[in-house]
């Protein structure tokens, strides 16, 4: 083998050894024959480039001059670039030249084993494997991916990816775009909401520190129901047809009831388990207003009109607020548990489910794209 690989290798070991391990049969077995590059020469500066499936993966000239200009543009258009995400690298040039931005994240991401350790059979990884912040995304889902760019917000990230360098895996890397472009219209939403109603919610939030530094969080239940179905209850037109059999599901599964679907449970003689409401304007509370549930526990948030921690369940506990003053006051009283952001507070109560390890969620109510 050659000293390029042996370096790289030796390297990728010492700062990754998790990742090296569980790609060690796939380093143990590869060879010069196991490159799946073609065309494999010198450009007309000395450095290596190559291409695949007839597609030219760098410039048959300068490399490191078209990697540089395909980062810069990518982090010249986001004012707010936390982070420098690539879907596919090829060889690995503009990954070696995002290392010149040392206040960013780099988050590579490449799902066929064979093409990370061919690149570093040849080309240098050693500004790579010695940058401080860098993920390596080697062999894993689109769903776990999104997960690493969502850590640093998908406003907050500038990709690059190139067609040729992305071809060979262009259903994996369609479908990662597809979630990108959900969670980026999501954020924008979410942005949206807060700058409406941050006045609101920082009220809220100064009103409510000091009952909720005293409530627990929902924390408390993390991981706590890995082998229970959940029900998620919402308030579309269609939970008219579930209420008769409300008593039933209760039975079977733990339901979590958004705000909007309380009145309807409780009108059917059903406490749900848990009730959700996160949403800072007067009348969501007024969902809840006049109610009562004795064997429910409510959930929610230091953001929500203050009257809301007035409902008589068994106990109240919190999420994470989003909000800057919310999230001020969990530093100094204990994080409750962030069930995210999503649009709605149905998502909140699907983030829960999860959050407690359900493996099975069922939804009712829940009418997508009704107005």
């Amino acid at each position: 083998m050659n000293s390029i690989w042996n370096k790289n290798i030796s390297l990728f070991t010492k700062r990754f050894p998790q990742l090296a391990q569980l790609l060690l049969p796939a380093i143990s077995s590869f060879s010069e024959a196991s490159v799946v590059f073609s065309d494999i020469a010198p450009a007309k500066n000395g450095s290596v480039t190559a291409s695949e499936n007839s597609l030219r993966l760098h410039s048959a000239y300068n490399p490191e001059r078209e990697a540089q200009s395909a980062v810069s543009s990518a982090v010249a258009g986001n004012e707010n670039c936390r982070a420098v995400v690539f879907a596919g690298f090829g060889l690995g040039y503009a990954v070696k030249e995002a290392c010149s931005f040392s206040d960013k994240k780099l988050v590579v991401i490449e799902p066929d084993a064979a093409h990370f350790l061919s690149a570093l059979f040849l080309v240098d990884w050693s500004d790579v494997f010695s940058f401080p912040n860098i993920v390596l995304a080697v062999g894993c889902t689109p769903e776990q991916a999104i997960s690493l760019i969502n850590a640093n917000g998908v406003l907050e990230s500038a990709f690059v990816s190139v067609k040729a360098q992305t071809a060979h895996a262009q259903p994996y890397f369609d479908a990662l775009f597809a979630l990108i472009e959900r969670n980026r219209h999501k954020e924008k939403i979410n942005n949206a909401t807060t700058k409406k109603f941050a006045r609101r919610w920082n009220l809220n939030c100064l009103k409510n520190a000091g009952t909720v530094a005293l409530l627990d969080g929902v924390s408390v239940y993390k991981g706590r129901a890995e082998n229970l179905p959940f029900t998620v209850i919402a308030a579309g037109p269609s939970l008219s047809q579930i209420i008769p059999y409300a008593a039933e599901i209760q039975r079977r599964t733990v339901t979590v009831c958004v705000d909007t679907s309380l009145r309807a449970m409780l009108s059917a003689g059903v406490q749900p388990d848990f009730i959700i409401i996160t949403d800072p304007q007067y009348w969501a509370y007024r969902h809840i207003a006049g109610l009562e549930a004795p064997s429910s526990v409510l959930i929610t948030s230091c953001d929500v009109y203050p009257a809301a921690f007035r409902f008589k369940g068994r106990k109240t506990v919190c999420c994470s607020s989003q909000l800057p003053v919310g999230k001020y006051f969990e530093r100094h009283c204990g994080e409750k548990g962030d069930l995210g952001a999503g649009g709605s507070v149905a998502s909140c109560a699907w983030n829960f489910a999860h959050f407690c390890g359900a493996q099975t969620v069922f939804t009712a109510g829940l009418d997508l794209s009704f107005p």
